[in-house]
């Protein structure tokens, strides 16, 4: 019986050594995705912000055009369009 008590506490020993080293490399795994997401996160803003920008300079080189238009329009002149290339 004492023998058997002894291997079940060696059992126990190793299922708690095995347990202690599984959660140390979940804990592992969870500081990577953790870094991970926030990486991608500042990634995400930086592409946001960039998108925004370009958004506001279309927005600008849109309205630049439309007045240039309206002034080439008032001058008399038309303004010329780029030739097509051929494809």
């Amino acid at each position: 019986m004492q023998t058997q008590n002894q291997h079940l506490l060696q059992q126990l020993a190793e299922r708690d050594d095995y347990n202690i080293k599984d959660s140390s490399q979940s804990e592992d795994q969870m500081k990577v995705h953790i870094t991970e997401a926030l990486s991608y996160t500042q990634e995400d803003r930086h592409l946001a912000l960039i998108l925004e920008t370009v958004k506001r300079e279309l927005g600008d080189a849109d309205k630049e055009l439309k007045w240039l238009r309206s002034a080439a329009s008032s001058s008399g002149e038309g303004i010329p369009t780029a030739p097509e290339k051929a494809g």
